[in-house]
């Protein structure tokens, strides 16, 4: 990570902060455990929510470039919860 500043997350065109430091790391976490509970690659999982490999992994390690809710949505979809959770934790 470094002292690299993390971009902020987007939904539609207009940037909003969605997740803190914490917030990040844990939806990288979630975003993990359900890719490795569906048996998914990060290319599999990438591919099936219409993002880049790239962008899967950087979500996982907590550097998140690409979190548009439409993502989000397809990615969560995809994983079989919800943004809510993935975000959240909560149900």
């Amino acid at each position: 990570h470094g002292n690299q500043p993390r971009p902020d997350c987007t939904v539609g065109l207009d940037p909003v902060k969605l997740m803190d430091d914490d917030m990040i790391i844990n939806f990288g976490v979630r975003v993990r455990l359900f890719r490795q509970l569906g048996t998914m690659t990060q290319t599999e999982l990438a591919y099936k929510s219409g993002v880049t490999k790239q962008t899967i992994s950087y979500w996982e390690k907590g550097d998140t470039t690409d979190c548009s809710a439409k993502s989000l949505n397809r990615c969560a979809k995809v994983l079989g919860t919800t943004i809510d959770y993935l975000l959240n934790g909560s149900i």
